[in-house]
Formats: structure tokens, C-alpha cells, sequence
């Protein structure tokens, strides 16, 4: 059920004719929001600046099932180069993955006769898939959480490692408190680089870069390996290469073994390995 304030569950009562626009919300995978609407001038709604000249935005028609389906939602961005987040084209951003893992949320938005907001609507949530995009288009999916509940079962499993995911509920682990903002200083390939930060060797592997600015605003890296000299090695080589000066948010991973969890996080209390346990290959 939608919920409204009093003021619009009595204004769309009372109405036949209304005056509405949609808003978007975008919540990217490293924080950065964005926020537009389809109106002709910018709206302030829900605390938030919505802005009108940005990309173009068509959608269908929501439709919603009372069946266990995933419910979805196709819009279709009509970008230019003007269109950006901080200095980087969005279309740039979208072929970097920088809207992958992201959320979109669809209001809609209605208007008194003193073209003041009565209040919004909420409409539909869902995670990001890009489907297409090239030239001026970009084509999303936004599917409903209900994809979530599509895995493995039974969901608690038992291994000689921790099965919990680093910085997750189980985990319990804050990732604000590892995470630091760091700067890219030299670049040496197209997966290896320097950063501002001192750490010891080892201290990211496995971690993550969430980039802020640069080419690669709006993605997130997967680290393989640090090295000594604040060199940084991601997974595989992103659609753009880093240049000296991007910012990022950089935070460590995990190897799920109990003395990583005990000295590295001090988090020994909520560890779930059960090291006592044979791995599968050596019960067949």
C-alpha cells in the first residue's frame, strides 16, 4: 500500500484534474545520489533538489503482480555531454558500470494551484540493470527487490572459513570505520596504481575502491592485492584507466580466516568459522 501525507490523500480525494510530474532518484553503489525530474523548472521535494535539466527520461507503465514474480520497471535516459556526474559524462559513467548495483526510486509529485508541492508519491524501487546504451540513449532496467530473494537455500551454510560477507548484517562489521578517502597519486598500468594513503603490505587485499571523481566516477574496483609504496592492484582492468588525482574511498577486505577476524577487525566474537568441518571434496 502507498503511503501519503494528509494533505495529498485529501487533495487526490477530492480532485479530478491534478497537475503531477515524476521524480528519479538514483542511489549509485559508492553513496553518490542523483536526483531529476521530468518538469520543466527544478522541484524541491522530500529535502531534495530535483533538477530539470538533465537527461530526458520515457518510461512504461508500472505494473505490479500479486504472484511471486519480479516486478520491473524500463526507462530510457536520453543523455547528452552536458548530462554528468561532477566532471564525467553519465553515458561514460554507465559504460565504466558506475550505475551497476545501483537503486532507482520513481515518485511522483503533485502540485496545488499555487504550484506549490502537496506531496509525493512513491512508485516504484528497484536495483539497476543497464540493457543497452550507446550515442544519446540509455536503456534501464529497474527491477523490484523481490530478485533478492532468489538464492541458494537453505541460506545458512557451514564451512572451515567465515561464510559471513565482510561488512554485511552477520558480520557486524562497520565498513565506515575502515574506509578512508585517499587520492590517486601515480599511475603505473591499467590496474596498478599509487595512492595517498600509508598501509602495510597485504592490509586492501580483497578490499574495494569506490571512485569519486575521474573517468571512473560511480564504480566500484575490487582490489587483488596491496603492495608496499601504497601501490594498489584492482581485479581486472576497468573500461577507463585512472589518471593521478581521481578520488576514491578505499577499504580492506577479508580472507574469512578466524586470526584475520580476530587481529585485523577485532571481531572475533561474531566469526562463524567452523574449521572442524571437512570441505565437500573430501566427503565424496
Amino acid at each position: 500500500m502507498k503511503e501519503v501525507n494528509e494533505a495529498l490523500q485529501k487533495y487526490l480525494n477530492e480532485r479530478q484534474r491534478y497537475v503531477s510530474c515524476d521524480l528519479y532518484e538514483f542511489v549509485l553503489a559508492n553513496g553518490e545520489r542523483l536526483y531529476y525530474t521530468d518538469f520543466d523548472i527544478d522541484i524541491i521535494a522530500d529535502n531534495h533538489t530535483f533538477r530539470h535539466d538533465g537527461p530526458i527520461f520515457v518510461r512504461n507503465q508500472i505494473k505490479l503482480q500479486s504472484s511471486m514474480s519480479v516486478d520491473k520497471l524500463d526507462v530510457t535516459m536520453y543523455v547528452t555531454d552536458v548530462d554528468k556526474l561532477h566532471t564525467e559524462p553519465l553515458m561514460q559513467i554507465a559504460h565504466n558500470g558506475g550505475l551497476d548495483g545501483g537503486e532507482l526510486t520513481l515518485k511522483r509529485a503533485f502540485f496545488s494551484d499555487d504550484n506549490e508541492i502537496v506531496g509525493t508519491v512513491p512508485l516504484f524501487t528497484g536495483s539497476i540493470e543497464i540493457r543497452q546504451g550507446g550515442g544519446l540513449t540509455l536503456q534501464l532496467w529497474v527491477k523490484s527487490e523481490v530478485q533478492k530473494l532468489n538464492v541458494a537455500w537453505p541460506t545458512r551454510k557451514f564451512y572451515p572459513s567465515c561464510p559471513y560477507s565482510l561488512y554485511g548484517a552477520r558480520c557486524g562489521v562497520d565498513i565506515k570505520k575502515y574506509r578512508k578517502d585517499a587520492v590517486v597519486q601515480t599511475v603505473e598500468s591499467d590496474v596498478m596504481f599509487v595512492v595517498s594513503v600509508d598501509f602495510a603490505a597485504g592490509y586492501y587485499d580483497t578490499g574495494g575502491v569506490e571512485w569519486l571523481t575521474g573517468a571512473l566516477a560511480g564504480q566500484v574496483s575490487p582490489i587483488k592485492k596491496s603492495y608496499d609504496g601504497r601501490r594498489i592492484e584492482i581485479l581486472v582492468p576497468a573500461e577507463a584507466i585512472p589518471a593521478a588525482g581521481d578520488r576514491m574511498k578505499i577499504y580492506p577486505g577479508c580472507d574469512k580466516q578466524p586470526e584475520t577476524c580476530r587481529q585485523k577487525f577485532n571481531n572475533w566474537a561474531r566469526n562463524c568459522a567452523t574449521p572442524y568441518v571437512p570441505k565437500k571434496e573430501s566427503v565424496l
